[in-house]
């Protein structure tokens, strides 16, 4: 390469600025960033305004752990609902959303009837998802799962991630 062929990043900027394939190009992963954008806000709404009728004050889930935690019974109540709701979902599309509101479970202060985790799980195919599920049951030992851990530690698989997560069965305790 010689030095004839260097640019300095304004000239990269500006010819690619007045190439319309570049131009075109990111003009559509802006609009795919901005429909993922609201296609979370329109799922996170509902839980948004629920949590706000009981006083808990969120522009989005993710602020959950951060201003509430560890997170009161009526909080963790509104997340489970959502789950139940979201879990019954595409998966593709709602899956974002679903972690997070399982991710913010994890802060709950007490533990709580995990059920609906163990639903969303058997339903949902995302490796992520059920990740974070398995993550979840690890950090809260959620009630009402005793016959769906004793299955899980019988998989190989489950078995391993939940051991990973410092995951301990009751018998071992």
């Amino acid at each position: 390469m010689n030095d004839d062929s260097w640019k300095t990043a304004d000239e990269l900027m500006a010819e690619l600025e007045n190439n319309s394939e570049f131009v075109r190009r990111r003009a559509e992963k802006q609009q795919r960033l901005q429909e993922r954008e609201e296609r979370v806000a329109a799922q996170e709404r509902p839980i948004i305004e629920g949590l706000r009728a009981l006083g808990f004050e969120l522009s989005e889930v993710s602020e959950a752990v951060r201003k509430y935690a560890p997170l009161p019974d009526e909080f963790v109540a509104v997340l489970l609902d959502a789950v139940k709701q979201i879990g019954d979902l595409d998966e593709y599309t709602h899956s974002n959303v679903l972690e997070m509101i399982i991710r913010a479970l994890g802060a709950a202060a007490r533990p709580f009837d995990g059920r609906p985790l163990v639903e969303c799980y058997e339903k949902n195919t995302d490796p992520t998802v059920r990740w974070v599920i398995c993550n979840t049951i690890s950090l809260v030992r959620p009630t009402n799962i005793e016959d769906w851990v004793q299955k899980a530690l019988a998989d190989p698989q489950i078995s391993k991630t939940l051991r990973k997560l410092g995951f301990k069965s009751r018998k071992s305790e």
